[in-house]
């Protein structure tokens, strides 16, 4: 399974990191809901931290929203993709406020709780947003898939 992420802005202060998963495989492939990595858990796990571009660096806190999954399997063909997104402003509930001020730097990993997946970025990534003062353009993105509207 291959993973590809990119950052997503909706309005002027709403992000998410949008995943996609595709099978790369010549068979079908199974992945768990529980193994996606935008259900809780797995989206602690795959957004490893937001901090400040201050000087210090100062973390983000981070909030796990509670919820409860079943084991749903999602069966893949060949060339077949699944997509989902982390709501980073409920995973971090300042960050609106800490763009503003201070503009933030989201790294995330690649990986789920029990899912290895094989990310063009290798084992993670990260996203690097501006204060509002100095921004010029709208939120980067990665170049890896289009934006999914």
């Amino acid at each position: 399974m291959s993973l590809s992420v990119f950052l997503s802005k909706k309005g002027s202060e709403r992000y998410s990191i949008e995943i996609q998963l595709k099978n790369t495989s010549d068979q079908k492939a199974t992945v768990q809901n529980l193994d996606l990595p935008w259900i809780p858990p797995n989206e602690m796990i795959f957004v490893n931290k937001a901090y400040r571009l201050d000087k210090a660096h100062t973390p983000l806190a981070k909030f796990g929203p509670m919820a409860d999954y079943m084991h749903v399997p999602h069966v893949l063909d060949p060339g077949q993709t699944i997509r989902g997104a982390i709501d980073l402003n409920v995973v971090f509930p300042t960050l609106a406020e800490e763009i503003r001020r201070f503009g933030v730097t989201v790294e995330w990993a690649c990986r789920s709780k029990t899912v290895a997946f094989q990310c063009q970025e290798g084992s993670g990534g990260q996203f690097t947003i501006p204060p509002k003062s100095k921004r010029k353009s709208t939120a980067p993105h990665s170049p890896t898939f289009p934006s999914m509207k």
